[in-house]
């Protein structure tokens, strides 16, 4: 979930475009900050994982995401959804270690096939968000698919905290 910001914005071009005026460089630097921040964030981020443990990690970083996602829905401004795409990427550098010590320790027998699945989760959220283009922003706008998936997070927080 935490890959969905910059998906969704990126599916969603077109019309955050139109609503903000914005041309599509902009969007375009505001997508690679988010994958900028996931870089250079997770190896730090792993070592706090390690600390913290796999729930608070998951918790915070569903939680963050949330918070990101509902700011680019109220964004008036590219600079808003900059920062937001930041901190999401940095919420995106914790799930990496913290959803790969839930496989290592979880699975058994089949974590070649657990490890594929969640590589193809990136893969996945593009397609949901390019849907989310004729299903949501088409019909009641962009911001309502930032929203939708800001609930979603909100579901997976309660779902990262029954966690053991």
């Amino acid at each position: 979930m935490c890959i969905a910001p910059p998906l969704l914005v990126a599916a969603m071009a077109v019309q955050i475009s139109r609503s903000l005026g914005l041309n599509s460089g902009a969007l375009g630097l505001a997508v690679s900050g988010f994958f900028a921040a996931t870089a250079s964030s997770t190896a730090l981020l792993g070592r706090v994982v390690s600390r913290w443990g796999v729930r608070p990690a998951l918790t915070t970083a569903m939680a963050v995401n949330g918070v990101v996602l509902v700011s680019i829905a109220l964004s008036q401004s590219i600079w808003q959804i900059v920062v937001a795409l930041v901190v999401g990427g940095i919420a995106n550098g914790a799930v990496h270690p913290a959803s790969n010590v839930v496989l290592a320790g979880g699975v058994r027998g089949h974590l070649g096939l657990a490890l594929g699945i969640k590589q193809s989760s990136m893969p996945a959220a593009a397609l949901v968000g390019g849907i989310a283009v004729p299903a949501v922003a088409l019909t009641v706008g962009w911001r309502w698919a930032f929203v939708m998936a800001a609930a979603l997070s909100a579901v997976l927080v309660a779902v990262a905290s029954r966690y053991r």
